[in-house]
């Protein structure tokens, strides 16, 4: 059942309930509670309302089915925390919700002299910020630290030039360039906990307001423009910080093919490829996927991660992990979101906060091939996607010559860890990657520790299109 079919049928029967109690001369006062829905029921209805705030913020045409789920969250609740609660509950609640919030002060307790009253009143209207904000000079903001970021990001002139009550409408100006979603809530002047006379004078507050009014509309103009060219380049709002030029030039359909040896021994083999181009929550992502199939005895090991990359920004959106290592079966799949600051796995029923660039195991192999790199030097990069297990270490050990793919090639030998990390870049592995010391950086070969023992991983043959096979 869909929400629109559930918000009816709550319709129908709370209607029905309210003409029943009218009919018998009671009072129609209705409770939520009074929902009549059975268990299976209600399970149904908040997993439809989960999967529907997963892509998009709360409706008021679902209000019957949130009043019925927040009811019943409060009927089992015990303690005095119901929206942590209710947002445990609920993963993607916070998500969805605004980046942006301005408490505006409209309502006024205890006195205050009336030149501050008039400037008050009067400063909004010369510093229009737009995004539905009124009290433009209000200094109470609430934000994600994403849109700061954004705001800041790539600017060599300071995000304020102004003073005052013009700053805060200078700030809501530039941030609201980045806020998908703004929100005012209102809230009171308290003048009437003042503690001391203000040092600031509402005159020349209101005459900083009147010289201010280009910077103002300039900050305005420029977000306005932002939003027009993004929409002229026929590119989503969720990647308006993307380059138009794409980050990610592996070419679709590149297949790296190797053998896994242990000492002399043939145990399995692997590939890494480029297989295609998909779309994660309107973002262009390039789908990369690497697998390791063998074992040698007692041990068999058949794994396969995959990642999904912004093409234009090399971050990762999506990430999963599968792995049969004797006789365990392991499948760990992450949803990343870079724009908001969060990630979230799948099963568990809350989010994490991540890196402003993140990046997994699968696209980490594939960015190092496009980073800059120079023997003896060690490198630290605080991109991948689980904080606490930055920053990814990557050490350039030495120029070599390797023959593989039925060739001879000269190489960069590379040492990449992740601290705390598993598999391959696990700081125990100890793996070496060798890379083609060339312009596409092909991976060569990898060597790295498993439980029985070193395994190497040897280029037997690559498909890249474009580029002439040996």
């Amino acid at each position: 059942m869909t929400l629109n079919q559930w918000q009816e049928r709550l319709h129908d029967h709370f209607a029905r309930l309210r003409d029943d109690r009218l009919r018998d001369n009671e009072h129609g006062v209705l409770y939520a509670l009074e929902h009549g829905l059975t268990n299976p029921e209600l399970d149904d209805l908040g997993g439809e309302l989960r999967q529907f705030i997963y892509n998009s913020p709360p409706s008021d045409r679902h209000s019957l089915p949130w009043i019925v789920y927040s009811a019943e969250i409060g009927y089992h609740f015990l303690g005095d925390e119901y929206w942590t609660t209710f947002a445990e509950k609920t993963p993607s609640w916070l998500e969805s919700g605004a980046d942006l919030v301005v408490a505006e002060q409209y309502r006024v307790r205890g006195a205050s002299p009336w030149p501050e009253r008039w400037a008050r009143q009067w400063a909004p209207r010369l510093l229009r910020v737009g995004g539905g904000v009124k009290d433009s000079i209000s200094g109470f903001t609430a934000l994600r630290l994403i849109v700061l970021r954004q705001a800041t990001r790539g600017a060599d002139a300071p995000l304020l030039t102004a003073d005052g009550w013009a700053a805060n409408a200078e700030l809501l100006a530039r941030l609201g360039a980045h806020a998908r979603r703004i929100e005012v809530v209102s809230s009171d002047a308290r003048y009437d906990l003042k503690q001391r006379p203000s040092r600031s004078s509402p005159w020349q507050q209101l005459l900083a307001a009147w010289r201010s009014r280009g910077l103002i509309s300039a900050a305005r103009k420029g977000s306005a423009l932002l939003v027009l060219a993004l929409l002229a380049a026929g590119r989503p709002l969720a990647a308006q910080d993307s380059a138009s030029t794409p980050a990610v030039t592996f070419p679709v359909g590149e297949r790296l093919s190797f053998n896994a040896k242990y000492g002399i021994f043939n145990v399995g083999n692997a590939v890494m490829e480029v297989v295609g181009l998909d779309t994660v929550r309107n973002i262009e992502t390039v789908h990369i996927r690497f697998r390791i199939s063998g074992g040698a005895l007692w041990y068999h090991l058949d794994q396969t991660i995959e990642s999904w990359v912004g093409r234009h920004d090399f971050r990762s959106r999506r990430f999963s992990s599968i792995q049969d290592e004797g006789d365990r079966h392991r499948e760990r799949r992450y949803e990343i979101f870079p724009d908001s600051g969060f990630y979230r796995e799948e099963g568990r029923d809350t989010t994490f906060a991540t890196v402003p660039e993140p990046l997994d195991d699968a696209s980490f192999l594939y960015w190092v091939r496009t980073v800059p790199l120079e023997v003896g030097k060690r490198y630290e990069y605080a991109r991948y996607f689980r904080p606490d297990r930055n920053p990814v270490i990557i050490e350039v050990v030495k120029r070599e010559r390797v023959s593989v793919a039925g060739k001879k090639w000269r190489a960069i030998v590379v040492s990449p860890k992740i601290p705390q990390g598993r598999g391959i870049f696990a700081e125990k592995s100890e793996t070496h990657i060798w890379l083609s010391d060339d312009p596409q950086r092909l991976v060569l070969a990898i060597q790295s520790k498993f439980s029985f023992g070193q395994v190497t991983l040897k280029l037997k043959n690559y498909v890249v299109p474009g580029m002439n096979q040996p």
